[in-house]
């Protein structure tokens, strides 16, 4: 019974235009999503990778100048090949499956320039112009596809699978050989939806080939997330359609919860996140800041003293560094330290605030599916702020290490400087991963499971019930 309910369902859907007009845009923008998303990334990735070679060059030219000091070949002036002049380039660079999901990434810092006259407010370089559109709104990208569009093209599919019978008289006939209207209505969803969702996962399959050598761990889980939201939605459309009679109902409904899982509950979380853990002033770490860095430009004599009383073996130095190196040196030296609470404060009030989503994301089906695939993709938050994170204990470390050269006016040897640690930036693995986002793919799973149980009340169709 089951493969001739197959049959004439797929007989159905190749004489209805809006099926096959549904099916159709699910191709084009499944795989224009994905097309877009690896043009960003392959131009993302080489904006970076022409930032890291243009710091690598300079710092290979003031290597050249050191060598030749020390051998001799050239004079040395204060200005050559000083401490104070290192730098290192850190990038964020995009995560496994970033192309997937890309969302409003061009807001986000993915460039810091590591140098002892930086700070970790001038450490990140200013981000590249875009139309103004696509940053406020994002890429149209697959995640997005996901979790906003594709429930609302399996609404438009299905929400008529039995109500339509109904109102064409034809229902009796449908189930005359006594199956149950669940089994109608399972077979259906299945085969209609199934479709779609094959176009959908090909894009998803091509995406996933698309990304960088080890990232099929992560493709894994991608796909395990877009499974559960898909069945999560196919068990919502199998409990409303079951319940009501009308199409015109079925319809209703499912785009109010649709429009309310993908809108407004999203919204409102976000809304009380922002309420109840307020992010500190950027106001005030500007103010802050400033005062620190006029406070150590009149103290410099003071406290580079002080220092080389504390150290006298760098008293001697073979010649004196610009007076403006150490001044700079120790504004942001003394700017990093009255600015520290500011910064702790922030992300405090950061994770604060997102263990506080992660509780309410279960209000919402978009949100958990949302933010399990940007932390699969390396497109989330969280890994920014920790690139940022990496990037200024990289700052201070490099401070700590050039302190005593640069205070000391003393130029450092080619030995010191192959010595200094640069900056690598380190990322979750897929078990860490996989332990994020088990709980919210559980929920997805167990929603299903609940729509199903609800839907079959086990008694027979009869066309008078």
């Amino acid at each position: 019974m089951t493969g001739a309910l197959v049959k004439l369902e797929l007989l159905r859907l190749r004489r209805s235009r809006a099926a096959w007009a549904i099916l159709a845009f699910a191709l084009f923008a499944s795989f224009y999503s994905v097309w877009s998303g690896v043009s960003w990334r392959e131009s993302h990735s080489a904006s970076l990778v022409a930032y890291e070679a243009a710091i690598e060059a300079k710092m290979d030219v003031w290597l050249e100048t050191l060598v030749a000091i020390e051998s001799g070949e050239r004079f040395a002036t204060p200005f050559d090949a000083r401490p104070s002049q290192v730098e290192f380039a850190a990038t964020h660079p995009v995560g496994p499956l970033g192309h997937l999901a890309v969302g409003s990434a061009e807001l986000l810092p993915a460039r810091a320039n590591i140098g002892p006259l930086k700070n970790q407010n001038l450490m990140v370089e200013r981000y590249g112009f875009e139309n103004p559109t696509t940053l406020t709104l994002g890429r149209f990208d697959l995640a997005f596809l996901i979790v906003v569009v594709l429930p609302l093209l399996m609404i438009a599919l299905s929400f008529d699978v039995i109500a339509a019978d109904r109102s064409r008289g034809t229902i009796s006939l449908l189930l005359a050989s006594r199956a149950s209207k669940q089994r109608v209505i399972a077979t259906r969803l299945l085969v209609r939806n199934g479709i779609l969702g094959g176009i959908v996962a090909l894009a998803v399959v091509f995406g996933i080939a698309m990304a960088p050598e080890g990232a099929a761990a992560f493709g894994l889980l991608w796909s395990l997330v877009f499974l559960a939201y898909s069945l999560f939605w196919i068990g919502l459309i199998y409990l409303v359609v079951g319940r009501t009679r009308r199409s015109e109902t079925s319809a209703a409904v499912l785009v109010s919860l649709w429009a309310l899982f993908t809108f407004a509950a999203p919204a409102l979380a976000n809304s009380a996140g922002e309420a109840l853990y307020p992010l500190p002033s950027n106001l005030d770490y500007l103010s802050d800041a400033r005062v620190a860095q006029n406070d150590a430009w009149k103290r410099r004599p003071e406290l580079t003293a002080k220092y080389l009383s504390d150290h006298p073996e760098l008293m001697a130095n073979e010649q004196e560094a610009p007076e403006f190196a150490h001044a700079y040196f120790l504004a942001n030296v003394m700017e990093i330290e009255s600015t520290a609470p500011i910064v702790a404060a922030f992300e405090e009030s950061h994770a604060r605030r997102s263990a506080f989503v992660d509780k309410l994301q279960f209000t919402s089906p978009a949100i958990v599916a949302q933010r399990a695939l940007f932390r699969i993709a390396g497109s989330d938050f969280d890994r920014t702020l920790s690139f940022l994170t990496q990037a200024r204990a990289a700052l201070m470390n490099l401070n700590d290490e050039l302190r005593p050269v640069i205070l000391a006016s003393n130029r450092m040897s080619t030995e010191d400087f192959a010595g200094l640690s640069g900056f690598e930036f380190k990322s979750n693995s897929p078990a860490a991963v996989l332990g994020q986002i088990s709980i919210p793919v559980a929920f997805l799973v167990l929603c299903l499971c609940l729509f199903v149980a609800l839907g079959r009340p086990g008694n027979r169709y009869s066309p008078f019930a």
